[in-house]
């Protein structure tokens, strides 16, 4: 905020502070009742990127939308999720606990022990305004006693079932402003700000010292101030605002501890139980109370507020409300220790931190934080960390001496700081790097900083730091980085950029915000000072939407994927993607990002015409960089309604001449992800792959290729297999021979031209070549073969060009299917079966194919002759007489596996020219026949098989048989 001094009811939008030496402090009248509060308003720019409204944060602008029309109408604001809406589920949080970090005895209670700090505002509005009991515990880490204690106050804590004791650390920078010890504070501060720190800022605004309202009015305070202004008291208490003693005395201290027991002291467990069982006796002197985040926010947000606005018609009843707390109110107040250590201590290095500046003091701060914390629950952010630049919470006016955050020269007086505004600059300048400010640093557009001696040592050189006003969000990550690989801390702000490259924060106040949905009319109320029908009074709300927008979008982002984006670049109105060589060339840049849009007013906050909005462009920088990745344009900041910008790109020479450059967008935040494009140094060259060959395995073929006519020199063809290939460009065109033994595939093939003096180089697109395999040659021969004997099928798959193939061959012939495998010349012989059925057969060869030659199948003949049985043979098992008949047996045999012969059989007797036949038909190999009566002689007999359809005739040997009767 602006420092200013008013009275009463400011008039809205009332610039002051001027950082010019000419600029006078505006003071009006206020009433006498309410104490001097100093630059509650601070004055507007324009930019705004939009919150990327997800379901949830659409239902909660529906919900804030309806419940600011009872607002309107007097009935106050409670906005939040409806009654039965389920608690989201938080998917952004930071686990910070700072007496977990300071105190190693608290180490493993981290969240879970008893303790949290309490700004001193916050411990003074518990002692002036909250009824009950209250546990407060006063110390700092640097307390080698409160080291060696801590962890015993908090087991007897939990054992005694206390859920909250509050910590004030006196040390309110966590160095040398300790308000508990003014020798202290005499080394750091002098003259009025001396004074004013021993004061506690004014009495009418804080509610006097500490020690007043931890004493009262007890004839025997337990606080005391000792000689060396060192407050010697009770550090551990409870205290109650309404507890008298039997005189009707303020007795403030219900129970206390103030011994000085340390770590010695405590070094044995018997003396660790005595302690524990002191501290359990004062805590449970009585019921205990509990004072939440939400609770003092709801307090102070709506006293301040309404102390100082009356007229709910005309400024809306209390902002805050219970609703607010009903998905977790998730805004939390640090000191500024605890600040620091959020921001230094690596635990939390990689963590995104939303950080909120601004105090309940601030009107513009109350305008939005409702705002700010319902964004958060709709978000799923646990935590929005709020710092209060002015520490005792009162003001910004020059005469405030605990607001950290100055202007103008550091003031000095015996040789000391008369305010201490290096706690803000080192703040700023040593971990928000990348914040921007509407007042700039010295030497910077907009410069109105925060002068400052770096810590605090008056010896040293005079800074400057970039000047925050409040309200101010911004998201912090320790490690962050931007695009370019830059440390980037300050990962995104809630900001507006103006397109001059000035800045302007979002300051508003409540009924603004509260209504800045509703009709500008007549009737309208929560209208503040500005008349209705007016635009000013339109361009404010315009300014309030614009800026809750920009909350939403800083916090929704943190939760939510970022918008993709594009970038194009035009010169002359037309789309390019190369530079001549030649001079200085002016680019247009124009950046999309279809999902992202913003609500934008285009009148400044407090502008009285009519007034023009929109939706807003994509915000952010544009650069460009070259072959190397160096900088050489830019950073342009894109103009906030557009999306595009002009850049001035140096001139290129020939050496630059193929080159390829980057237009690069650089993103915003978390919100919307960078992007790029490539332009090429040179006359813009084409290459166009022609219609690609159809060929096979073995084929010689070419790949032809068209260039932009006068581009000369070589182009190169990849994607093939081996080395590129380079071929001449001639008359516009190029051709690479294809050679026969490219494996058969698919090669995503593309041309490049590599350029010459005039034309940079070019690419084709990539187009899919495919090398078929090649057709085999299948040959199968078979000789005839006799059955009873294993024939051979000789088999040869080779290419046209006579290349083996290789690979598995499988061959049927009568149902019998037989497997081989090709040898080095392509070939394999099969082994026939020797049982085929006597007849011509068919052969059928199948070629499963390789890498490069195609499967494919043929067909033969076999012819297979009758074959031979192995023996025929004759055995008179009976011999025949002259009077008897007998018995001879036949046998035809033939080979093991092979079919059983069978057919008729002829038996011959002879002796002499005499002759006797007997017939027979053999079955299973054999038949026995029945000899006739034989006269009596030699006789020779002998069989004959007549053979069948698979064996040829054979006879026997002569069997020579006796008849001797």
């Amino acid at each position: 905020m602006k420092e200013s001094i008013r009275v009463g009811p400011p008039p809205i939008r009332q610039e002051v502070g001027d950082p010019t030496p000419s600029r006078r402090r505006n003071v009006t009248t206020r009433k006498p009742d309410l104490p001097i509060v100093a630059g509650e308003s601070e004055k507007h720019m324009t930019t705004s990127f939009r919150a990327r409204k997800s379901p949830a944060l659409r239902r909660v602008a529906a919900a804030v939308a309806g419940a600011l029309l009872v607002g309107a109408l007097g009935a106050g604001v409670p906005t939040g999720a409806a009654a039965d809406s389920p608690t989201p589920t938080t998917s952004s949080t930071v686990d910070f606990d700072y007496f977990a970090d300071v105190f190693p005895a608290l180490a493993d209670q981290r969240g879970s022990h008893v303790f949290e700090s309490v700004t001193i505002e916050r411990l003074k509005y518990i002692l002036r305004f909250k009824e009950g009991n209250f546990a407060i515990l006063i110390g700092d880490p640097t307390d080698a006693k409160l080291q060696a204690k801590i962890g015993l106050i908090n087991q007897a804590a939990k054992a005694a079932d206390v859920k909250k004791i509050y910590v004030f650390n006196p040390r309110i920078d966590g160095a040398k402003l300790n308000i508990f010890d003014w020798s202290e504070l005499e080394t750091q501060l002098g003259g009025d700000g001396l004074t004013y720190w021993e004061d506690e800022g004014p009495a009418a605004t804080t509610g006097g010292t500490l020690l007043s309202l931890l004493n009262g009015d007890n004839p025997e305070p337990q606080f005391v101030r000792d000689e060396d202004g060192k407050v010697t008291a009770p550090y551990l208490f409870v205290a109650n605002k309404d507890r008298k003693n039997g005189q009707d005395q303020d007795d403030r201290i219900v129970a206390s501890l103030s011994d000085s027991q340390g770590a010695a002291v405590l070094a044995t467990a018997n003396a660790q139980d005595a302690y524990k069982a002191q501290v359990t006796s004062v805590l449970a002197s009585a019921p205990l109370s509990v004072n939440s985040q939400f609770d003092f926010y709801k307090d102070e947000v709506n006293r301040r507020h309404l102390d100082r606005y009356t007229d709910a018609t005309k400024y809306g009843a209390q902002i805050l409300d219970d609703a607010d707390n009903q998905d977790g109110w998730r805004i939390e107040s640090l000191t500024y220790p605890e600040t620091i250590d959020l921001l230094t201590n690596p635990l939390y290095a990689d963590s995104d931190v939303p950080l909120l500046f601004g105090g309940t003091w601030c009107h513009n701060t109350r305008a939005v934080i409702k705002t700010v914390n319902e964004t958060a629950q709709a978000a799923n952010v646990s935590t929005v960390y709020n710092l209060d630049f002015s520490l005792f919470s009162t003001s910004n006016g020059r005469a405030n001496y605990d607001h950290i955050r100055t202007s103008g020269q550091p003031v000095l007086a015996d040789g000391k700081l008369v305010a201490p505004g290096h706690l803000y600059g080192d703040l700023f300048n040593k971990y928000l790097d990348g914040a921007v400010a509407e007042y700039a640093a010295d030497g910077e557009e907009g410069a109105s900083p925060n002068f400052y001696y770096p810590g605090g040592d008056v010896s040293g050189e005079v800074k400057s730091a970039r000047r925050l006003q409040v309200p101010a969000l911004l998201v912090y990550n320790k490690n962050h980085k931007d695009a370019q690989g830059n440390a980037q801390p300050v990962v995104d702000q809630a900001i507006r950029y103006n397109d001059n490259g000035t800045y302007t924060e979002y300051m508003s106040e409540w009924w603004y915000v509260a209504g800045r949905d509703l009709p500008n009319t007549a009737d309208t109320t929560l209208q503040g000072t500005l008349a209705p029908g007016g635009n000013r009074l339109g361009s404010q709300r315009a300014f309030a939407r614009e800026a809750v927008d920009e909350y939403r979008r800083v916090l929704g982002s943190l939760t939510t994927a970022a918008a993709a984006s594009n970038v194009s670049v035009a010169e002359s109105d037309s789309a390019i993607s190369a530079l001549p060589v030649g001079a200085t060339t002016t680019l247009s840049v124009t950046v999309t990002a279809p999902t992202y849009s913003s609500y934008i007013s285009l009148n400044t906050a407090g502008q009285d015409d009519a007034l023009v909005d929109g939706t807003g462009a994509p915000l952010g920088k544009v650069i460009v960089s070259n072959q190397d990745g160096d900088v050489i344009a830019g950073p342009v900041q894109l103009p906030r309604a557009t999306g595009s910008v002009s850049i001035d790109v140096p001139a290129r020479s020939a050496s630059d001449i193929g080159s390829v450059w980057t237009v690069s967008y650089l993103g915003h935040g978390y919100a919307i992800a960078p992007a790029s494009t490539p332009i090429t140094i040179g006359k813009t060259a084409t290459v166009t792959l022609n219609e690609l060959p159809q060929v096979s395995y073995e084929q010689e073929a070419q790949i032809t290729a068209q260039v932009t006519a006068g581009a000369t020199g070589t182009a190169t063809i990849t994607g093939l297999p081996g080395q590129p290939l380079t071929a001449t460009i001639s008359e516009g065109a190029v051709a690479f021979p294809l050679a026969s033994g490219i494996a058969a595939g698919s090669y995503p093939v593309k041309v490049t031209y590599s350029g010459d003096s005039e034309y940079a180089s070019a690419q084709s697109e990539t187009k899919t070549l495919v090398i078929a395999k090649a057709k085999p040659v299948v040959t199968v021969t078979a000789a005839a073969y006799a059955y009873g004997k294993a024939g051979a099928s000789a088999v040869t798959v080779t290419t046209a060009k006579k290349t083996p193939a290789t690979g598995n061959v499988t061959l049927t012939v009568a149902g019998n299917t037989l497997s081989g495998k090709l040898n080095s010349a392509g070939a394999v012989t099969f082994a026939l079966p020797a049982n085929l059925a006597v007849k011509t057969q068919s052969v059928t060869v199948a070629y499963a194919g390789d890498a490069n030659i195609a499967a494919a199948s043929s067909t033969a003949s076999v012819t297979v002759t009758k074959g031979k049985v192995t023996k025929v043979g004759a055995k008179v098992t009976k011999t025949p007489t002259s009077k008897k008949k007998g018995k001879v047996r036949v046998t035809v045999s033939t080979a093991k596996g092979l079919a059983a012969a069978s057919g008729k059989v002829t038996v011959t007797a002879k002796k002499g020219k005499k002759s006797i036949t007997v017939k027979g038909t053999v079955k299973s190999q054999r038949v026995s026949l029945t000899l006739p009566k034989l006269a009596k002689g030699k006789w020779k007999i002998t069989a004959k098989y007549a053979g069948n359809g698979t064996y040829s005739s054979a006879s026997s040997a002569k069997v020579t048989v006796k008849i001797k009767k």
